[in-house]
């Protein structure tokens, strides 16, 4: 009985060491990565921008002939698409730039506030209390999973480069 208690005393202390050497690494990891200017600014090439433009005017030639009625709506969505990701460009840059973990953590809690409301207003039936609830949900699975990659997986946590669109992708695909 006493062996089996010891076996597991050092099986549950193995993970523990585990677990504070990979916290330990990814708290050294960011350290380093504050130190480190952002990569520069990525630029589209213009044959990105036209080989775009060529796959929506296909779906949009495609519905005209099928007569599905959504050219308008096509067009309409690329035109928002371009403005919005032009302006969340310019909120991003200087947090990019700064790469301060506080910014980043601050923009991303907004990130999950407005990710939250988003689902919250696209509920049929609502009670009283349920968008506290959607926002510990959002932020508790998000946060988490999000935290996972970074801490673990990419070794870094509060790099603006990397946790605001990795959360992004996380609570974009958490409203669909």
């Amino acid at each position: 009985h006493h062996s089996v208690l010891s076996q597991g005393a050092v099986r549950d202390a193995g993970w523990r060491t585990a677990l504070m050497t990979s916290l330990e690494s990814a708290r050294a990891s960011s350290a380093k990565s504050s130190e480190y200017e952002a990569e520069p600014t990525v630029y589209l090439p213009w044959y990105s921008v036209v080989l775009v433009a060529a796959l929506l005017s296909i779906v949009g030639v495609t519905s005209a002939r099928m007569q599905l009625g959504l050219e308008s709506r096509l067009v309409f969505a690329a035109v928002r698409c371009v403005i919005q990701l032009s302006m969340l460009g310019f909120v991003l840059m200087p947090i990019f730039r700064l790469n301060i973990s506080v910014l980043t953590v601050m923009y991303m809690m907004t990130m999950a506030l407005l990710a939250s409301r988003e689902s919250y207003g696209r509920m049929p039936y609502v009670y009283d209390g349920l968008f506290s609830h959607v926002v510990i949900a959002t932020v508790a699975g998000a946060g988490l999973v999000s935290s996972f990659g970074l801490c673990l997986v990419l070794r870094t946590f509060a790099d603006a480069q990397y946790a605001i669109p990795t959360l992004g992708m996380l609570l974009g695909n958490s409203l669909s």
